[in-house]
């Protein structure tokens, strides 16, 4: 295994949906050497410094490469090898080489976006060959991410990338990464995280909160003057009744 740099980066654990930057140089993409079918992996590596339990993940590259239907992309957690296939030589095997159209993403500004919330495969079908130049927007991955789903966000994300036919390279430039914590629990006012998580405590942390005008205090989410009303506390009580299944 190749790899290109080990990149620590900022926290960005106040976020609702941490996002984290490759920042290392260029990871160039080389020709596969017989008898090898495919060169590399090839490697980019991101350590997560945030502490939570990853909710849905979100990959976004821009890799220039003169021929799409070469490459392979993976992303995998190296903490429990989870490993999600993003991109899988697309055209392949429609065409023996796939497509032939150049780059995923048109500048770090303007990435392939890889979601599963994305409406189709970048691949053969729906894509008709010879591809889309300069791929951008978002896309979902030939496997799903939702694998991710309940792995800790802390530790080593690795980007693997794969040519798998001679006569044409490229380079990573760019690659981000999205991790969302699982959604808050609302009923847990006062963020407790003893047992029991839900008491009395959060009655009176609504309470305040409501006192002092505090959008926190919106359960209901209403946009009609008063924001803050008794149906607020309604909202309130059948959200504690409800429970949460996390803090």
């Amino acid at each position: 295994m190749r790899t290109a740099a080990v990149l620590l980066v900022a926290s960005a654990s106040a976020l609702a949906r941490p996002t984290y930057t490759y920042l290392g140089p260029p990871v160039t993409i080389l020709d596969p050497i017989a008898p090898s079918p495919c060169s590399g992996p090839f490697v980019a590596e991101i350590i997560v410094p945030d502490a939570f339990v990853v909710a849905r993940a979100t990959a976004a590259i821009h890799l220039a490469h003169s021929w799409q239907g070469d490459v392979r992309v993976r992303l995998v957690h190296a903490p429990t090898g989870t490993t999600v296939t993003l991109i899988d030589r697309p055209g392949v095997p429609q065409t023996s080489l796939g497509f032939s159209a150049d780059d995923f993403g048109f500048s770090a500004a303007m990435p392939m976006v890889l979601t599963d919330a994305a409406a189709s495969v970048y691949d053969d079908p729906p894509v008709p060959a010879p591809g889309i130049a300069r791929v951008a927007g978002s896309w979902r991955p030939e496997s799903p991410l939702a694998a991710f789903a309940g792995v800790p966000a802390s530790g080593a994300w690795r980007l693997l990338i794969e040519d798998c036919s001679p006569g044409d390279t490229g380079q990573l430039l760019a690659f981000t990464l999205t991790l969302e914590p699982p959604a808050a629990c609302y009923p847990n006012c006062d963020a407790s995280t003893v047992a029991p998580i839900l008491n009395v405590a959060d009655f009176i942390c609504f309470q305040n909160a409501f006192a002092a005008g505090s959008t926190q205090a919106n359960c209901d989410a209403s946009t009609v003057a008063p924001i803050l009303n008794v149906a607020d506390f309604i909202c309130f009580q059948t959200a504690f009744a409800a429970g949460c299944s996390a803090p």
